[in-house]
């Protein structure tokens, strides 16, 4: 599968990349930092439409959407509730299949994968970040994060570096011994998004990642997501009711009665600052392929 992956590799020494490790607050230095993005989309959407079946009436969802995803892209899906935000969060993470339509992630349409490979190719390349955590109440946060790595081929050992690098990512690396009712709101989502990049997932969905949380712990969890994919290259798709959130992201699209809007875009980068991350980028690209 074409994608855009994070490479675990040994972290600079702040001699090195000077203010490299601000993403690690607890001062251990996260080594999750090689983005390798192709220059296609990720994410292809043609013609997709979903109804479901309430008693003798068909009640439509979603209306012949089309929609495509850069790798590496942050976006928010907005509109008010039933205008099929979830439904289409569920298409793009094979939680759920089209009626019709074509949806391809990585040049791979999934809709043709039977639910045996679809589990596979879920646990391979999609991570989950949900509005009230999930995370199961008599593990612990190492265990918890843990969790889609037991379905791996990993040894313990690989497993455990895998959690601790995610922990340390989301600033938990000492709390890894804590369960779900000692850690804040916001701990326990960071403990989430750990969960769900911790198999290195090209794909990240999240419904309402913040909507229990509040506006600073809200922030919080945001700026990690922004991180994710600006640095790490990770593909995010994030549903929200909130505006502010949203605007966090690189672009916002409407769903109305199952319709989208066109694509907002939203800058956040100075012009300088964009083309020198780019220029990063690139720069990665052509060391992996060179290296291939």
């Amino acid at each position: 599968m074409t994608s855009c992956r994070a490479e675990f590799i040994r972290p600079p020494s702040p001699s090195e990349t000077p203010g490299a490790n601000e993403f690690a607050p607890t001062g251990r230095r996260a080594e999750f930092i090689r983005p390798l993005c192709p220059a296609t989309p990720l994410i292809n959407i043609r013609g997709v439409s979903k109804s479901y079946h309430r008693g003798g009436q068909t009640v439509p969802v979603l209306s012949e959407i089309t929609l495509s995803i850069a790798a590496g892209e942050f976006l928010a899906l907005m509109g008010p509730s039933g205008s099929g935000k979830s439904t289409l969060l569920n298409l793009i993470a094979a939680i759920d299949r089209p009626d019709r339509g074509e949806l391809t992630v990585g040049g791979l349409d999934i809709t043709r994968l039977d639910e045996a490979e679809l589990a596979d190719w879920r646990a391979e390349n999609v991570g989950f970040i949900f509005q009230f955590y999930n995370l199961m109440p008599v593990l612990t946060a190492y265990e918890n994060v843990e969790l889609p790595l037991l379905l791996t081929s990993l040894s313990r050992r690989e497993r455990a570096q895998h959690v601790e690098q995610a922990l340390a990512l989301v600033g938990l690396s000492e709390r890894s011994d804590h369960y779900p009712s000692e850690l804040s709101g916001g701990q326990q989502q960071r403990v989430a998004i750990a969960r769900a990049i911790v198999a290195d997932p090209s794909l990240i969905v999240a419904d309402e990642p913040t909507g229990d949380l509040d506006r600073q712990s809200a922030e919080e969890i945001l700026t990690l997501m922004d991180r994710l994919s600006s640095e790490l290259g990770k593909t995010i798709v994030m549903v929200t009711h909130d505006r502010r959130a949203a605007e966090r992201a690189h672009s916002i699209m409407h769903l109305e009665k199952g319709e989208l809007s066109a694509r907002e875009s939203l800058m956040h980068l100075e012009k300088g600052e964009l083309s020198a991350k780019e220029s990063r980028v690139q720069a990665l690209v052509a060391h992996r392929a060179l290296n291939k």
